[in-house]
């Protein structure tokens, strides 16, 4: 990993075996650095996976092309303000997934059994707490068909990135038809992304804690 205050640079491979479940193996390229507009910069996250082997029918093992919530995280490495899903607001929370895209992975719908790659590029809004991002991805479904799919929006970013609020506004049209038949209204579309872990209350505004 390069790092530096404008510019950031970072490639890994990982292979897992999980929980004896299922043997994974993926690559990722994350690039950021500045763009010609002042006070603008650029994301860009590439994204390559192959599950090489699985025993399970779980689609949780699966590569998943959406974001982790608190039910798919099973093997708890994340911090849920709600684990089970159920709640109309803390249960939109998710972690970035294999693919990167922005909703909720709580069916095999968007997951793949054998391979599966994906970019997300982002780019901020200059003087706004405001990105645009965009997410496209082509990946062998359950079904064995290859499919490609495609959503953007608008993301709030908070408390230097560790409070990320997404907000869709297009979709491809199969992931629009299996949102729409999940969640009736927009308001269950929208997710976000906490790092409980980096969040330190003595730093947030006063306002937030109720005094000083």
């Amino acid at each position: 990993t390069r790092r530096s205050s404008d510019l950031l640079f970072h490639a890994g491979i990982d292979a897992q075996n999980i929980q004896g479940k299922a043997n994974r193996l993926t690559g990722e390229l994350i690039f950021r650095r500045p763009s010609p507009i002042r006070n603008q910069q650029i994301y860009f996250r590439f994204f390559a996976g192959m599950l090489l082997s699985t025993n399970t029918s779980d689609s949780r093992y699966y590569l998943p092309m959406g974001g982790i919530g608190g039910y798919q995280d099973f093997a708890y490495n994340n911090l849920y303000l709600d684990r089970t899903g159920t709640d109309r607001v803390f249960g939109q929370q998710i972690e970035p997934g294999a693919g990167g895209f922005k909703f909720i992975s709580n069916s095999g719908a968007f997951s793949s059994k054998t391979w599966m790659t994906t970019s997300n590029i982002a780019v901020n809004i200059p003087k706004w707490p405001v990105r645009i991002y965009v997410d496209g991805g082509l990946f062998r479904d359950t079904t064995n068909k290859i499919r490609f799919e495609y959503s953007g929006g608008l993301s709030l970013n908070l408390f230097q990135d560790n409070f990320e609020i997404y907000f869709p506004l297009f979709y491809s049209n199969d992931l629009r038809t299996w949102l729409d038949a999940q969640h009736h209204v927009y308001g269950r579309q929208i997710t976000f992304r906490i790092n409980l872990k980096a969040l330190d209350p003595k730093k947030l505004p006063g306002y937030m804690l109720g005094g000083n």
